[in-house]
């Protein structure tokens, strides 16, 4: 009896898991979550929240497209969002970035010491802050209209949209704007200036077209394109794929990534010391 409980049953244990396969979906599950990790890594790698939400609102999930000229709805809804951020051209003609935007957007960015990089809220903050400094010429932590209008000049602007600004923004209405004022104003500006989008999706789109960063006019045509890029990029995993039914564009996908490597922190001195050997090789 000893022989049977010490050896029987475990053999009888192991012939169970066996007969009905679970190693088998042990493998499988270990599989799928290191798949599942795989993706979540590469979206949060490669895919900002920005880009991922004017990629939605062009409308369904788009993973397969051919031509623009090929899919109908995709042409609706990538035409609609054109017409929404820019307004005021004639279709097909093009149109640049609003003016008043984009020398916005130019202006802190060249504050930020950034060109198609990725940015806080605090980088972008922390420009307008920079900003602010710069066009204080009389260093008295206010810009009155003098040094806003001077400042409106340089960026290509009208003394009008000056006053609109100061006039709006002057909380405390003492003709002046302090540095809360100048970063609320420019911020509600870059939120309002196109429906539907805030002023992060602004700077996500601002940055990703260099049309738009030279203010050269972007047409229709070259708006689906894009469109269609950043839809392929943005949404090629829906998040419930599995290991066995990846598609080709997915595998190449996660394949071509670039991953990081990390240092693992086991205790053990050779394990560090090869993994820093192959991170310098």
């Amino acid at each position: 009896m000893t022989a049977v409980w010490v050896v029987g049953t475990p053999i009888s244990v192991l012939w169970t898991m066996r007969h009905h396969g679970v190693p088998g979906m042990v493998d499988k599950k270990t599989r799928q979550a290191v798949v599942s990790q795989m993706i979540d890594r590469y979206v949060a790698n490669s895919v900002g929240s920005s880009q991922r939400k004017l990629a939605n609102s062009i409308g369904k999930r788009v993973t397969e497209l051919g031509d623009c000229t090929g899919e109908k709805e995709f042409e609706h809804r990538s035409a609609d969002l054109y017409q929404t951020i820019f307004p005021d051209h004639a279709e097909c003609r093009g149109g640049v970035f609003p003016k008043l935007v984009a020398a916005i957007l130019k202006r802190i960015l060249s504050f930020t010491g950034a060109s198609g990089t990725k940015l806080t809220l605090g980088d972008f903050k922390s420009g307008i802050d920079k900003w602010f400094e710069d066009a204080d010429i009389d260093l008295n932590d206010f810009l009155d209209q003098q040094e806003l209008r001077r400042e409106f000049q340089q960026l290509g602007l009208g003394d009008d949209e000056a006053d609109a600004v100061l006039q709006h923004f002057d909380f405390d209405d003492n003709t002046k704007l302090d540095k809360t004022e100048f970063e609320a104003g420019m911020l509600h500006i870059l939120d309002s200036s196109i429906p539907g989008l805030r002023f992060s999706d602004v700077l996500a789109l601002f940055l990703s077209l260099p049309e738009v960063a030279d203010n050269i006019p972007v047409s229709l045509e070259r708006f689906q394109e894009y469109s269609k890029g950043l839809c392929l990029e943005a949404l090629i995993f829906t998040g419930a794929e599995r290991a066995d039914t990846l598609s080709g564009q997915q595998l190449l996908a996660l394949l071509g990534h670039q991953w990081k490597r990390y240092q693992l922190d086991m205790g053990d001195g050779e394990v560090d010391e090869k993994i820093e050997a192959e991170e310098c090789s």
